[in-house]
């Protein structure tokens, strides 16, 4: 981390010493390959992230069926892995777009599920009324009625992935480090994100680049989600970033079969 780097630069011999202990080490990204770098390290090279050679999700296509006749067509805000403190934007940007927009349905997949009774109880005080708010784990009856499901279920963001134009992924809003654009960015998708992605820089600063990611404000989503053309647009170039990366675990395989 930035704050480590600062730290151990005061005793490079020291961390030297600790880290001739390894035989080699491989950092997931270029940041971190500097900060060794810079330590005075020599035993590194860097081959990319291991997470880029991941499978896109997996997906259910009797759930993204179900799931699809209950949204009965609606204009979908999708946020993903939000963590404490970041639903209240979300919530906010959903009333005011819904001003414009009446068929507007707002997804949200907290990433600790067990947060899902506090974040419908935060959507009541933020205007929600309890009958238009259902959770995915109960499997609660979705009505044309329902504004806001709570997606408090693991491992089933595939169908989600499929089913929206934009993903406002979490992590990133409240100082979490972000969390993984690849994934959603497979699914031809673009990437709304907070300032705080510190954790995958490199892959948001490639996304940036190619422009299928953007960080979040509500006047750049709102313009963004009316103009469906440009969503797309922008999900193409996000897939087409994320093909350009991989082969990074077969890479280091080879250095760990050569090791002695």
């Amino acid at each position: 981390s930035d704050k480590s780097f600062q730290y151990w630069g005061y005793a490079k011999k020291s961390l030297i010493y600790l880290l001739d202990s390894f035989k080699f080490i491989i950092p997931q990204n270029n940041k971190t390959y500097n900060f060794f770098k810079k330590l005075g390290y020599q035993d590194i090279q860097f081959f990319g992230n291991i997470k880029h050679d991941a499978d896109i999700l997996a997906v259910n296509n009797n759930k993204l069926e179900k799931l699809k006749e209950s949204i009965l067509d609606k204009n979908v805000i999708l946020a993903v892995s939000t963590h404490d403190g970041e639903e209240e934007i979300i919530f906010s940007l959903f009333n005011r777009l819904k001003i414009e927009i009446a068929d507007l349905i707002l997804i949200i997949a907290p990433r600790h599920p067990e947060r899902a009774q506090s974040i419908s109880n935060m959507a009541l005080k933020k205007g929600f009324l309890k009958k238009h708010i259902k959770f995915l784990s109960k499997n609660e009856e979705v009505s044309a009625e329902t504004e806001f499901i709570i997606y408090d279920k693991i491992g089933e963001l595939g169908e989600l992935y499929t089913l929206a134009d934009s993903v406002i992924l979490g992590g990133a809003f409240k100082k979490f480090g972000g969390h993984n654009p690849f994934e959603p960015a497979k699914f031809s998708i673009p990437v709304f994100t907070g300032p705080n992605f510190y954790n995958f820089e490199d892959d948001y600063k490639n996304l940036f680049k190619a422009g299928g990611a953007i960080n979040f404000t509500e006047d750049n989503f709102i313009k963004l989600f009316k103009d469906k053309k440009s969503l797309i647009d922008m999900g193409k170039k996000a897939e087409r970033c994320v093909n350009k990366f991989g082969g990074a675990s077969e890479d280091i395989f080879n250095i760990i079969q050569d090791i002695k």
